[in-house]
């Protein structure tokens, strides 16, 4: 006997289309939104308050030093007048070594092989009347600091200014072509973001690169940025009358996003939260 089953029906197929996009982890400030937003007349006030949910405008002293992780390993500089306390005098035409003299100490070493002066205790600070040059990385505001890497080496370190450190990142975080307002909303968020982050580095905040925020020196420095600095000089985001992490990222595609829903383990922030980012897409047509 032959018993012949009824067909069973094959489920139907189900498709999904998912369509987005963005670049970044999607919390705080999109930096094309924030160009979007200028664009369509509103001010860095706007923006940031978009952006950073139940902030306010702060103040900080723009002068505040900062320290920027700029190389580890060989170092050397010119453009500097003098060393340590002011005991030993440079050329600044010159171009000079720091190397490991101790455990603790460094010593300035000429173009001839000649040390120079006494050896210094860590870290050594070298200064002059212009911009220091760090050969192949760039040329600094402030003072480099230099302190034994504890593998051999020496860390280069740019002991600068708040604002003088912004006016080196804003050009290497933004295009300086942008328009004037998100420029300032950028400055503000990086000089807030300098102060309320650290890496927790042996004398060192901060890295010159995303793991910090891009730092470019005077190299990076424009017309357009050093304005905005300006027009923005101590400014920062505040949070119940705190300075806020101001995290910020490239493009959210449409929507920024929670900082929990991103980093597992993160403690949610009130001023972290999603936002609608309408004009997202502006910069990218």
């Amino acid at each position: 006997m032959l018993l012949v089953l009824p067909a069973t029906a094959a489920r139907a197929a189900s498709t999904f289309l998912i369509q987005g996009g963005g670049s970044g982890h999607g919390i705080g400030m999109s930096q094309y939104g924030a160009y979007g937003y200028a664009l369509h007349g509103k001010d860095y006030r706007f923006i940031l308050a978009h952006y950073y949910t139940g902030t306010a405008l702060g103040t900080t002293n723009p002068s505040r030093i900062v320290r920027v992780l700029l190389a580890t390993g060989q170092a050397a500089f010119s453009g500097a007048g003098g060393a340590g306390a002011g005991t030993t005098t440079l050329q600044p035409a010159a171009t000079y070594q720091v190397t490991v003299a101790g455990a603790n100490t460094l010593k300035i070493v000429a173009a001839n092989g000649r040390q120079l002066g006494p050896t210094f205790s860590s870290p050594l600070t070298v200064t002059g009347p212009a911009p220091l040059q760090v050969p192949g990385l760039g040329t600094y505001r402030g003072a480099l600091q230099f302190r034994p890497d504890g593998h051999g080496g020496v860390e280069t370190v740019d002991a600068v200014g708040l604002d003088d450190y912004v006016r080196g990142v804003v050009a290497a975080e933004m295009p300086s072509s942008w328009a004037a307002q998100a420029l300032e909303a950028q400055a503000v968020a990086a000089r807030t973001y300098a102060i309320t982050t650290t890496v927790g580095g042996t004398g060192f905040d901060l890295y010159d690169d995303t793991r910090s925020q891009m730092y470019g020196g005077v190299g990076a420095e424009t017309a357009a940025t050093d304005a905005a600095v300006t027009a923005t000089s101590g400014q920062i985001v505040t949070y119940n009358g705190r300075p806020a992490v101001t995290y910020f990222f490239s493009s959210s595609g449409g929507y920024t996003e929670n900082i929990e829903n991103v980093w597992t383990g993160a403690t949610p922030e009130p001023w972290l939260k999603g936002v609608p980012d309408p004009y997202d897409s502006v910069g990218h047509d």
